[in-house]
């Protein structure tokens, strides 16, 4: 499939890995990277449902007082029946005016900074428009897209002055047993914009070769080999787990236990990279390391393999 790569990103292989473009080393080394990308997409995939499921139970514990898990917190009641009559009105709506009138009836929420209220309010239209119906609180939780979550906690920190942030903070991580002040609150927020970062580089069929890597010295370095790449991604992958387990314990004990967290760990290694070099990415080059890592993890031994 490296065929399918424009001279430009080829050369980019070329030069990470140390192979040349027609060999079928390059056929390995872009396989292994399309291995990695599906997998570490299922997780974040994962990573998003648990982030957004603990968001809303949290925050509509926050804004109902204790009294329920799934309350309007996102967008009232009132505000999705006025752009729901205002569509109807006309044979073809002016999205942009309803869009105008509706933040101007929209409750403001301390706690949901500008750019938030703008992407569920266009959330709202856009599904109005498309099912013509009204949406359910779920329908509006499900369908927010990751960067709205990032987006946030981002507007948890600037709405810090007007919210009780430590309570809020006590709700989202419950299994955080340190103090819930701006830092964390701002480290967990790096770890989100990485897992974004990552996630739409994926779902754009873009590269993962440059992928920063966090808590090293130098700020925002970037790889320059496959074993630096290596350890950048599982440095987010710890990342991403350290998150999810102060979140929920249950869910991070179901992440870690799904068949391509496991198999993702096994891929990251530069003896399989050189298993998928060798094979010029034939499906058959991971099935020993899998085999064999299946085979480790039962037996509490460590096996390699020998090339």
């Amino acid at each position: 499939m490296a065929y399918l790569l424009p001279s430009v990103r080829s050369a980019s292989y070329e030069n990470f890995f140390g192979v040349d473009s027609s060999s079928n080393e390059m056929e390995g080394c872009y396989a292994w990277c399309r291995f990695i990308s599906s997998n570490l997409f299922l997780i974040i995939g994962d990573f998003e449902v648990v982030v957004r499921n603990q968001i809303h139970k949290s925050m509509s514990f926050y804004q109902s007082n204790g009294t329920s898990e799934n309350s309007d917190w996102l967008i009232d009641a009132t505000t999705i029946d006025h752009i729901f009559i205002e569509y109807q009105k006309y044979p073809k709506p002016n999205l942009f005016k309803i869009k105008q009138s509706a933040e101007r009836l929209i409750k403001t929420k301390p706690f949901l900074d500008k750019k938030c209220n703008s992407m569920v309010l266009d959330f709202v239209i856009d599904f109005i428009k498309k099912n013509h119906r009204k949406p359910t609180l779920d329908d509006i939780v499900a369908g927010m897209n990751f960067g709205f979550w990032v987006q946030f906690f981002s507007s948890l920190i600037g709405s810090q002055n007007t919210i009780d942030l430590p309570q809020i903070l006590n709700l989202l991580f419950p299994n955080h047993t340190g103090p819930f002040d701006l830092n964390f609150l701002k480290a967990q927020l790096d770890t989100m914009y990485r897992v974004k970062n990552i996630r739409n580089r994926i779902s754009h069929q873009d590269s993962i070769l440059r992928t920063p890597e966090s808590n090293h010295p130098h700020p925002e370095f970037i790889p320059r080999t496959p074993a630096q790449l290596i350890n950048s991604l599982l440095k987010l992958l710890l990342s991403l787990d350290n998150l999810v387990l102060l979140l929920d314990t249950r869910q991070n004990t179901n992440l870690r236990n799904a068949p391509y967290w496991n198999l993702l760990k096994t891929i990251l290694d530069t003896n399989i990279l050189e298993s998928f070099k060798k094979s010029g990415g034939c499906q058959t080059a991971f099935l020993i390391p899998v085999l064999l890592n299946q085979f480790n993890s039962t037996h509490g031994v460590t096996c390699k393999i020998k090339l």
